[in-house]
């Protein structure tokens, strides 16, 4: 589980009356009683749950208990990023109001441990989850780690909008003999080398991103896709000098070279190019460079750019519909429909909807439309 800050802001969204910190815990997750004092929540902590002495990890949905004052506190881990825990929690100013945004550290002193249950509200899904081809041509250990960073945080940078799936294919080209082209104040991959290479290796995929390692400066920069809209997958590529290149700037002293590329490449150029939005200015500047470069990561206000409509399988001007016999019920937009008497057809709109189950009774039954997609409601 990546992110749960979007889940629990729309349940309990900033400065909602949650009450003690530990009850409204209990709420979003199966705990159980802990207490009022440092002594009971250490003792449920020895227990049922895992002192930090213990610990190998932490995970999202974990509560934390916090040794603080004479009460001690507990607030539930909503997404983790490198060594930051981001909470939700009530009552951390003593007012019982509904927090989501305060990080402390994974080596934080005062965290006496976690408690761990089941999760008791429902998880809102993503609008979209690409599916990318990673052709990488070198083999790293950390790859997943790599990954799994890049996912939380797109899942937190577009509010539990956006996720992929990556599948990983392992190449052994020779970069010294990729042959690279000129485009602007940059270098690409040449886009015929590309296609003969690498873009057969994405079919079936939203995108193809090939990752390359090689030591010379020469190569550092050497950062873009081939832009052509045309073909699927859209074709993406990065370079990087080793496995845990930095970026090195001042301001960006914790990101790896991998990650920032990869989200660049992907969720900067090539998803405006997904969406038919444009990136170039008229001058050939990036609007994307205005948020992702060398010395900025702001992938969420980037991402606050996309337009989430065109991501939405069905489309705008959603409506319910039925069809001749009064037997199937449709959701139809001005992209296409999909039945919600079959199964497979139920699955998909509960993935792409704020709703866990959904009516088919055209009576009780409105389709509220939204940038991000559409919403059903009871009437």
């Amino acid at each position: 589980m990546y992110e749960l800050k979007t889940t629990f802001e729309h349940y309990f969204p900033e400065n909602f009356q949650g009450g003690e910190c530990a009850a409204f815990a209990e709420g979003l997750i199966a705990i159980g009683l802990v207490g009022d004092t440092n002594e009971t929540k250490l003792q449920a902590v020895t227990q049922r749950g895992i002192l930090v002495k213990d610990l190998k990890q932490f995970i999202v949905g974990d509560c934390v208990v916090l040794k603080l004052g004479q009460a001690g506190h507990v607030a539930v881990v909503n997404s983790i990023v490198g060594d930051k825990l981001t909470l939700t929690e009530s009552n951390w100013h003593l007012d019982k109001l509904v927090h989501h945004t305060r990080q402390i550290s994974i080596t934080e002193p005062d965290i006496v441990g976690v408690l761990r249950g089941i999760l008791k509200v429902n998880v809102l899904n993503p609008v979209k989850t690409f599916k990318i081809k990673l052709v990488q041509n070198q083999k790293w250990p950390s790859i997943q780690q790599k990954i799994d960073e890049c996912s939380q945080r797109l899942r937190v940078s577009s509010q539990n909008r956006l996720d992929f799936e990556v599948s990983i294919s392992q190449t052994i080209f020779d970069v010294s003999k990729i042959p690279f082209i000129q485009e602007i104040n940059s270098k690409i991959i040449d886009p015929n080398w590309y296609k003969e290479n690498i873009t057969p290796f994405g079919k079936g995929f939203d995108f193809i991103y090939f990752s390359f390692q090689d030591p010379s400066p020469f190569f550092l920069g050497s950062l873009g896709y081939t832009n052509d809209q045309s073909i699927n997958p859209i074709e993406c590529s990065g370079v990087v000098t080793s496995e845990n290149e930095q970026v090195g700037s001042t301001t960006l002293p914790d990101i790896n070279v991998f990650i920032e590329t990869f989200l660049h490449e992907i969720f900067g150029h090539g998803l405006r190019l997904f969406t038919n939005q444009n990136d170039r200015r008229p001058d050939n500047t990036f609007l994307v460079h205005d948020y992702l470069n060398q010395t900025k990561f702001d992938l969420t206000g980037l991402l606050n750019l996309v337009d989430y409509s065109k991501l939405n399988p069905i489309g705008n001007n959603v409506k319910l519909t039925t069809s001749e016999d009064g037997k199937t019920f449709y959701i139809e937009g001005d992209k296409g429909k999909v039945g919600i008497a079959d199964p497979a057809s139920l699955e998909l709109i509960q993935s792409i909807t704020s709703e866990q189950s959904v009516t088919t009774d055209p009576n009780v039954l409105e389709v509220q439309t939204l940038s991000q997609g559409f919403v059903l409601n009871k009437k």
